[in-house]
């Protein structure tokens, strides 16, 4: 029973940062800016920006903060 857990916990996770890539990308793409300039704003790698909106990659507390000020919206928009 235990490893079903993990698993589903894993699931949603999964779901989350699909869930959070993807409002990355709304807001960059609805206030026109490229990956490359949310890049050069944030210092985060052009690859690892395409790896959290695909959902790829996870992501850290700071990386949300510096996303989330670079976009001029709050931390909570990413998340919701």
């Amino acid at each position: 029973m235990p490893r079903q857990l993990k698993e589903d916990k894993s699931f949603t996770t999964s779901l989350s940062l699909i869930k959070f890539g993807k409002n990355i990308q709304h807001h960059r793409i609805t206030q026109g800016v490229s990956i490359k300039m949310l890049s050069y704003v944030t210092g985060i790698a052009s690859e690892d920006i395409v790896l959290l909106e695909s959902g790829q990659r996870d992501v850290i507390l700071d990386e949300m903060s510096i996303i989330a000020i670079a976009l001029g919206i709050a931390v909570q928009d990413l998340v919701d």
